[in-house]
């Protein structure tokens, strides 16, 4: 885990920690472990969806992390995971509403902005070509000021979605042993420290 933490405070190698989530948290020792799930939310949350679905290592780890959610969800009813926390379930509904609102709208305002686009190539062939009328280019001109405005539009209406709370970077902190897992090891007469419980080093 500690590891981990370091590449993601360097913010290097993200591909590295989720590989080294994914081992820890199909073993034994990592099955419950809710800060490393955190942390491969977190992770897998630096992504663009588009991006995770083209990789399959990403999708493996998005499907992973899905899966122990899901198991996790059985200890909170009326619950839903927004992030890394879990909220009452009426205000996750509000929350994925707007989400689903701004999205749509970006959707549409995107459609609009690839027709712009067409529109500007056809017309800037004809410029290219030596051909354009004086009505082709002030139209070209008139879309491409357009489509400024939709590329400001978009970027305002993405703002206004919703963001899931992850980990932020001073959430991530290396993890000290369990101390009271180790003593109880030792007093089994195991001092190996072998599978040894962890917890954030700040209690986070």
């Amino acid at each position: 885990i500690n590891r981990v933490v370091t590449l993601l405070q360097m913010r290097e190698n993200k591909g590295e920690a989720i590989l080294l989530l994914i081992d820890h948290l199909n073993s034994d020792a990592g099955a419950d472990d809710s800060y490393a799930l955190n942390l491969l939310g977190t992770t897998l949350a630096r992504y663009p969806d588009d991006v995770i679905k083209q990789d399959k290592t990403l999708a493996d780890a998005k499907a992973k992390y899905n899966q122990l959610v899901k198991k996790l969800g059985a200890n909170h009813p009326g619950e839903r995971r927004w992030g890394a926390r879990w909220i009452g379930i009426n205000e996750w509904d509000a929350r994925d509403k707007e989400r689903r609102i701004q999205n749509n709208k970006i959707e549409d305002l995107e459609i609009a902005l690839t027709r712009v686009r067409v529109r500007i190539g056809n017309f800037q062939k004809l410029v290219d070509s030596g051909n354009a009328s004086a009505k082709v280019r002030s139209l070209l001109a008139a879309d491409r000021g357009e489509e400024q405005v939709l590329l400001t539009a978009i970027q305002t209406e993405r703002a206004k979605i919703p963001p899931e709370e992850w980990l932020t970077p001073e959430q991530i902190v290396p993890v000290l042993p369990d101390v009271t897992a180790v003593n109880a090891r030792t007093r089994d007469g195991n001092s190996s420290g072998a599978g040894a419980a962890t917890q954030p080093a700040t209690g986070a």
